[in-house]
């Protein structure tokens, strides 16, 4: 998480800590930008939060009670940027995450709560948790739906102009190329500077290549190891899927394996 004002609470309110524990316990490391993104969200919340009047000091702990629910609608709506007159989300997807989020937070600090026997508190969190789930639905989940539902009614698929496509691939392929011709020399000559930077040009552009090839996210290709590379599976003439392909569609794969063949 980058060093802002938003770690800096985070670290400091031990519940968005204890949240931030059990995400790693259940996610793993493998997944620490989903809980860097979960942490960075619900402190927004407490950020947003503390702007409002009688809050300035507040804390998670102290957003979970009753008389304190129709603060957190305030600032969840203001986070989201809602519109009263349109009644729609500038980022209805983060009202929806916030929404979650507190949901689970309530749990945990109901199981605290209970390991430190503090009774007499479980009773705000248990009306805290029944209220996020009568009143939240119709307060912030519903207007974020229609406003998400909207967006993706309304949202222009651009498709890619071929020649663009090709000028890419082009490119690509010819700094590949060079990278792998100017990659050998240096280690012929022993620079081992050139070596480096070579190398991690042809990494970038490597990496650049598999995403137009596959048509992934970024994220996803840069998480291929070495042994999802060894599970790689090749085209097999004889299945059913290579049989339904038309003959143009056959001969375009065929042009596509043996390009990247010599590459």
């Amino acid at each position: 998480m980058k060093d802002d004002g938003v770690r800096f609470l985070a670290k400091s309110d031990y519940l968005i800590m204890d949240y931030a524990m059990k995400l790693v316990h259940t996610k793993g490391m493998n997944k620490k930008h989903y809980i860097r993104d979960k942490i960075r969200e619900i402190t927004r919340f407490l950020v947003q939060l503390r702007k409002l009047e009688g809050m300035e000091t507040a804390w998670m702990k102290d957003c979970i009670s009753p008389h304190n629910f129709d603060t957190c609608l305030s600032a969840v709506k203001q986070l989201a940027g809602f519109d009263n007159q349109t009644a729609t989300y500038r980022t209805p997807s983060l009202a929806l995450k916030v929404g979650h989020a507190l949901k689970k937070m309530t749990k945990l600090l109901k199981g605290q709560v209970i390991q430190e026997r503090l009774y007499d508190s479980i009773a705000d969190i248990d009306y805290f948790h029944d209220l996020c789930e009568s009143e939240w639905g119709d307060e912030i989940a519903r207007h974020a739906l229609d406003t998400l539902r909207h967006q993706k009614r309304n949202k222009v698929n651009l498709l890619l102009v071929a020649s663009d496509v090709k000028k890419l691939v082009s490119y690509i392929r010819e700094n590949s190329t060079k990278c792998c011709e100017q990659l050998r020399s240096a280690i012929a000559g022993e620079c081992t500077d050139d070596v480096q930077k070579l190398y991690r040009e042809l990494a970038d552009v490597t990496l650049a290549d598999i995403i137009v090839f596959n048509r992934r996210r970024q994220g996803k290709v840069a998480q291929l190891t070495i042994e999802d590379y060894n599970r790689k599976t090749t085209v097999d003439v004889t299945s059913d899927v290579h049989s339904g392909l038309s003959t143009p569609e056959k001969k375009s794969l065929y042009a596509i394996l043996k390009n990247r063949v010599k590459g």
